[in-house]
């Protein structure tokens, strides 16, 4: 598969997870005189109301996982992608897409919203899975980095956790 074809085939992905997530929340909200939760929790059911916004802090989460973590085995012969990150810069707010390949997936807007737990849904446990595969296939592209930016509006950065 070219690069080209893997980078249409990544963003179809995660824009099935990102619909898969946002229809897994908006399932699991509460009529609107209650929609007060700024994160849904989708492996129970239940909502929490954060006082401040959680969107920082649950994005450097991702980044620091570790395969071991997530009862994700890893080869030490070579290098693995286990986990993919992808950050979209809205016209008002920024998405991160966190996908890892045990299947476990989350979506956090800058706006203090989201959904985490997707691992407890099958159809995004595989889009996940299939996510972090296609990403490993790319791997030979990417650029190793220290630093993980916010993209610009109407950009978007794909970060690739490896082993």
């Amino acid at each position: 598969m070219t690069d080209h074809k893997i980078i249409i085939f990544m963003k179809a992905l995660f824009g099935s997870i990102v619909l898969v997530l946002f229809l897994t929340a908006c399932n699991n909200n509460k009529p609107s005189e209650e929609k007060q939760a700024d994160m849904i929790d989708t492996s129970s059911g239940n909502t929490a109301k954060a006082n401040e916004n959680p969107y920082e802090g649950l994005r450097e989460l991702a980044f620091s996982m570790k395969p071991e973590q997530l009862n994700i085995q890893t080869s030490g012969d070579s290098t693995q992608v286990y986990g993919v990150i992808m950050d979209s810069g809205m016209p008002d707010f920024t998405t991160t897409i966190v996908a890892y390949l045990s299947g476990d997936a989350s979506m956090y807007t800058s706006t203090g919203g989201g959904v985490i737990g997707g691992v407890q849904h099958e159809n995004v446990r595989q889009a996940a899975k299939e996510f972090v595969t296609a990403a490993n296939k790319s791997l030979h592209g990417a650029t190793k980095t220290d630093s993980t930016p916010l993209p610009a509006k109407g950009h978007f950065n794909i970060y690739l956790l490896t082993n």
